[in-house]
């Protein structure tokens, strides 16, 4: 019985994991593409204000 109560709430808080590690890697890749606009703002603006 303690089994599988401990196994259930291991898959609980793997799943936990998972949904944290997704919302993780979203943020991540949209940090990413933010970081890069900017980069690529600051190429294009540097010249013209160099």
């Amino acid at each position: 019985m303690s089994h599988t109560v401990r196994a259930a709430r291991d898959i609980r808080s793997l799943r936990t994991n998972v949904r944290t590690a997704v919302r993780a890697a979203v943020v991540l890749r949209e940090a990413k593409g933010e970081g890069m606009l900017a980069a690529g703002g600051c190429v294009a603006v540097s010249p013209v204000a160099g």
